[in-house]
Order: structure tokens, then sequence, then C-alpha cells
């Protein structure tokens, strides 16, 4: 049995020694593997923290055009806005000089034709206060003379 626990102690200090050995190249292989993979993870890690920079400074780039369009579009909204009011008050004050004209067509068209009857009827009174004016300086003139008949007919008859 000494024999046996003794080989089996070989054995296994064998087979840990084969372990060992084996341990140590698989060391040896694996570092370099290691080695690249940690030089390629940080290549990677520095391409993307590269790429991060690159898309932080973009997205600023962006961001400051989008604030300058931002700008240009309130001062065009502003400048149609008050466009748009110049227009609109061009428009009124149009509107408003034809309205005006249409009223002072549309009273001429109503106003003409009374202003033309009022002149007719003018004329006609001053005809008519003229010719009762030559009556009454007739009439005044017959009752003169009818007096001055009347006095010679009164100093005649007396």
């Amino acid at each position: 049995m000494a024999i046996s626990i003794r080989s089996s102690t070989n054995n296994t200090w064998v087979y840990c020694s084969n372990i060992e050995t084996k341990r140590t190249k698989f060391n040896i292989i694996l570092s370099p593997l290691l080695s690249t993979i940690l030089a390629l993870k940080s290549d990677e890690l520095l391409v993307k923290v590269a790429k991060i920079s690159e898309l932080e400074e973009k997205l600023k780039q962006e961001k400051s055009q989008f604030e300058e369009k931002l700008v240009l579009l309130t001062q065009a909204k502003e400048t149609l806005s008050n466009q748009f009011k110049n227009l609109a008050h061009e428009i009124f004050e149009e509107k408003g000089r034809l309205f005006t004209e249409k009223n002072k067509e549309s009273l001429e068209f109503v106003v003409n034709p009374l202003r033309e009857n009022l002149d007719v009827f003018k004329k006609k009174i001053e005809e008519t206060y003229l010719s009762e004016s030559k009556e009454r300086v007739v009439l005044k003139q017959e009752l003169n003379r009818l007096a001055q008949l009347n006095a010679r007919l009164g100093e005649e008859a007396e």
C-alpha cells in the first residue's frame, strides 16, 4: 500500500507538474494574445472616444447652426409680419379711398338732380320775385295814377 500511495502521490505530482507546465506554456501563448486583445480594445476605445468627440463637435456645430437658423427665422417672421402689416395698411387705405370715392359718386348721383332741381327752383323764385317786383312797381304807379286821378276828380267835383 505504501507503494500505491507513493505511486499515487508521484502521479499526482507529475500530473500537477504537467498542469503547471501547460499553464506556463498557456501563459506564454496567452500573454501576447491578451496584450494584442488589450491593444485592440484600447485602439477601439480610442476610436470610439474620438468618434464621440467628433460627434459632440458635430452636435455643437449643428446646435450653433440651428440657433443661427432660429435667429434668421425669427427675423424673417418679424420682417414678414411688418410687411403684412404695411400691406394690410396700404390695402385698408386704398379701400378707404375707394369707399370715399364711391360714396362721393353715390352722393353726387343723388345730390346732383336735387341740386339741379334747387337751381331750377331758385331761378323760378328769382323770376317770380322779379315779376312780382315789376308788378308791384306797375301797381304802385297805377295806384299813384289813380290817387292823382282821384285827387283831380275831387278837385273838379268841388
